[in-house]
């Protein structure tokens, strides 16, 4: 094993009350030669992952009156959960075959013991309204007890879907801490194996896949070359008739109506197959109506949706009586607000399952302004 400790001078980060010494540890004999996970295989029957510990940061931190320490990984940004220690933690999107299960093991770790270790609790998150000063309150139910957080360095999320395709996150800790005793394991290499238990061999849904959501998989998934290849050409996929991939949603206005379909008439020289829709049409002015509409396009038509827009401002936001409405979210800064991306969350995951634009237009002028920027 070799470690290399340099010392760097560093300036205070904003938010953080930090001393401004910060050391670096370096490993230089890791299994990887990338920094964290890397593929050692992949296949309908599992992936095999290499997470590999580079480099890590110890910053100093003043937590009522007491020097403490951060420990962080270059490539690992967020804090963790309030009050717990603030060690780093990272996951990566792994597709699933379709009804398969998922399981989880750690084959073969190495690891570094440090001791007499103070890790500071993570800050809370505050809205953007709130200037106050960052709290740093240690949750007592952890940093009581004699045992290593977290209980296990890498876990696998609850399953979802990912425009179709079966899906959790590998979540990975390259440590872990025990309050009590101030020891702290760091992982400097881990190979993890995940199984696929059961199910088809088949990843995701064919008819789902589209090119205009290949780069979102490519990136989102660590094994997208698992996938299988989609020809995106084949004429199969382009022939539909009344299923169209571009959804344009519009009140029952003879003037949007002109306008959309200056959109429509764009997007087709584009290639996009695009539909004009009225509210009359989808069958309702409310929030469900429109939900409804969008989520049994995405379940049956062929190919599927990828994308919609509401062409038209949210209704009483000027002089107009009418327009296309958008459901009500919660909000930390606000007690509601108006938000689209419901109407697209299929699996109530919080992420669409289509891209999503609205124009907030109000009046004929406003349509021709901002049409005609886009043309």
């Amino acid at each position: 094993m070799r470690i290399a400790i340099r010392i760097l001078i560093i300036m205070a980060l904003a938010g953080f009350p930090l001393t401004g010494i910060a050391q670096t540890i370096e490993f230089t004999d890791n299994w990887s030669p990338n920094p964290l996970f890397t593929v050692v295989s992949q296949s309908e029957t599992g992936i095999e992952l290499i997470f590999s510990t580079h480099q890590v940061v110890i910053e100093e931190r003043e937590v009522d009156g007491v020097t403490m320490q951060h420990y962080g990984v270059p490539g690992i940004f967020l804090s963790n959960d309030e009050g717990a220690p603030d060690i780093p933690g990272t996951g990566r999107w792994i597709a699933i075959p379709q009804g398969a299960e998922a399981r989880l093991k750690v084959l073969e770790t190495r690891t570094d013991t440090l001791h007499n270790v103070e890790i500071c609790p993570a800050p809370n998150n505050p809205p953007e309204s709130d200037d106050s000063p960052l709290r740093y309150v240690k949750n007592q139910q952890i940093y009581g007890t004699n045992a290593f957080y977290p209980e296990s360095p890498a876990k696998l999320s609850a399953p979802t879907q990912i425009r179709g395709v079966d899906a959790a996150i590998v979540g990975v800790s390259p440590m872990q801490y025990n309050p009590v005793t101030k020891d702290l394991i760091i992982y400097k290499d881990m190979r993890i194996k995940i199984d696929f238990i059961g199910g088809n061999g088949h990843f995701g849904e064919d008819r789902l896949r589209s090119r205009y959501w290949e780069q979102i998989l490519q990136g989102q998934f660590i094994n997208y070359e698992s996938l299988p290849r989609i020809d995106f050409s084949a004429q199969q996929r382009s022939i539909a008739t009344d299923n169209v991939e571009y959804i344009i949603i519009i009140p029952n206005d003879t003037i949007f109506a002109a306008w959309a379909d200056t959109l429509k008439n764009w997007r087709q020289l584009q290639g996009i197959s695009t539909s004009v829709f009225t509210l009359a049409q989808i069958g309702g002015t409310d929030s469900a109506h429109i939900k409804s509409f969008l989520r049994n396009a995405y379940n049956t038509w062929s190919p599927a949706p990828v994308a919609f827009l509401i062409l038209s401002d949210f209704p009483n936001s000027g002089l107009l009586t009418y327009g296309v409405t958008s459901p009500r979210v919660t909000h930390p800064d606000v007690t509601r607000m108006a938000s689209d991306n419901w109407y697209a969350d299929f699996n109530s995951d919080g992420l669409p399952e289509l891209h999503i634009a609205r124009i907030c237009a109000k009046t004929q002028a406003h349509l021709s302004t901002i049409i005609n920027k886009m043309l």
